[in-house]
């Protein structure tokens, strides 16, 4: 099969559809792949690592849409990439089509075979294209509400609160714990915190820093 990879095109989209160990693995398999000149760049990969990898650079988005019968994307395609689709071809993104009655339609009048990597079940039920975004959207929540935290950014100039692992001193045992949230506003170090301050939450959270109570 003759496989595009596109450079991705929306807006602050750096990802790409398959890495080079993915080209090699397919090329290894008897396809051809297509990659678009700097496809890989946001990603940390070069052109250098694709052609190695046995991909066939092409010039533009176009050359990379027309040579692929299968198309293989990050993220649904925008305006500018609806007229390269085109009839019996195969895309393999995400493609959240709920919200895209636009992209809808013009996937119907092409006659285009979406694979959507958000719908993809496994033999237990679950989302396994699918789970991995929602990791790296809760890790990336942490650090996003730390950005906003800054003074500069508008924010309160203060840091995320901190999840402590309290220690037994007695059985020394470890309890991970978290602060109430009625305290998470309160100036003082969370070192200083009493235990009855603590909520403790045993198996949930891993802790930042230990601290010692009595039982």
């Amino acid at each position: 099969m003759k496989i595009g990879l596109p450079k991705e095109i929306k807006d602050n989209e750096y990802r790409v559809g398959l890495t080079p160990a993915g080209v090699h693995a397919l090329v290894g398999a008897g396809h051809q792949v297509f990659v678009q000149k700097t496809a890989g760049e946001g990603s940390g990969f070069s052109d250098d690592q694709y052609k190695g990898a046995g991909a066939t650079l092409v010039e533009t988005a176009d050359d990379a849409w027309g040579e692929g019968d299968m198309v293989v994307k990050v993220k649904e395609p925008i305006a500018p990439e609806y007229p390269r689709m085109r009839e019996n071809q195969l895309l393999f993104t995400y493609l959240h089509l709920a919200p895209e009655f636009e992209l809808t339609k013009q996937m119907m009048e092409r006659n285009v075979t979406g694979v959507a990597y958000e719908t993809i079940t496994d033999m237990h039920g679950k989302l396994p294209l699918l789970t991995p975004m929602s990791e790296v959207a809760g890790r990336m929540s942490v650090q996003v509400g730390a950005t906003y935290l800054e003074k500069m950014n508008g924010g309160r100039g203060i840091l995320l609160s901190s999840i402590v692992r309290q220690s037994c001193s007695l059985c020394r045992c470890r309890l991970p714990a978290t602060v109430r949230p009625d305290l998470i506003d309160q100036s003082r170090p969370l070192s200083l915190l009493s235990s009855e301050e603590i909520k403790i939450k045993p198996g949930l959270f891993s802790g930042l820093f230990e601290q010692q109570i009595e039982c």
